[in-house]
């Protein structure tokens, strides 16, 4: 605790890429967005009607937790917050949202699968809308994160392998957390395994 640790004084960033830097470099910190947006389908059985039949994850029900806590800590400090959970935690819902408002957080707590091979067909699990339309498939693929319009200074994703994909000589990781800086974060926490999601929300 005595040492002169470099990150004592100094913040510490990391960036794939000089194009990534020279993008962030230009922007600065949101201050007009609505404080925080939640999101946790949880995949558990608790969904009706059961639209979700024709692809079965396991439930998450610590991502439960893990949005309601966050919600009281905001919602004790007088903060304003945005839950989407269960059924409308859905991809066409999520996406609509993000069209009409910004967030200055957000917390995305799912199913994740990362792609080395073609890491724009790595994704994040959402329902499956009711329209049957087929708008959405329940599947948030890279390619569809370069997208999004964000103006969100932290973004969570607290799912499996968000920041793992293929390496590009000059380019860095190519993976779905790239997507969402390329979208408009400015900050992200992401994982690069596969993670427990009771351990996620302890942590």
């Amino acid at each position: 605790q005595k040492m002169p640790y470099l990150i004592k004084d100094f913040e510490i960033s990391y960036h794939h890429s000089v194009t990534l830097y020279s993008d962030f470099a230009q922007k600065k910190a949101y201050s007009n967005a609505s404080s925080m947006l939640a999101v946790a389908p949880i995949f558990d059985d608790n969904v009706e009607p059961a639209f979700m039949a024709s692809r079965q994850y396991g439930a998450l029900l610590w991502s439960e937790k893990e949005v309601d806590f966050i919600q009281d800590l905001y919602q004790s400090n007088g903060k304003e917050i945005t839950v989407l959970k269960r059924e409308l935690a859905n991809e066409y819902d999520f996406k609509r949202l993000l069209s009409q408002a910004s967030f200055q957080n957000i917390h995305l707590s799912s199913h994740g699968l990362a792609n080395a091979s073609n890491p724009n067909l790595s994704w994040i699990a959402f329902l499956e809308n009711n329209l049957n339309d087929g708008s959405e498939d329940g599947l948030l693929y890279t390619s569809e994160v370069y997208n999004l319009e964000l103006k969100t200074n932290l973004l969570v994703l607290s799912s499996c392998e968000s920041g793992l994909g293929q390496l590009a000589k000059g380019e860095g990781m190519i993976s779905t957390n790239r997507g969402f800086l390329y979208a408009g974060a400015l900050n992200i926490v992401y994982s690069i395994w596969k993670v427990n999601d009771k351990y996620t929300y302890e942590l």
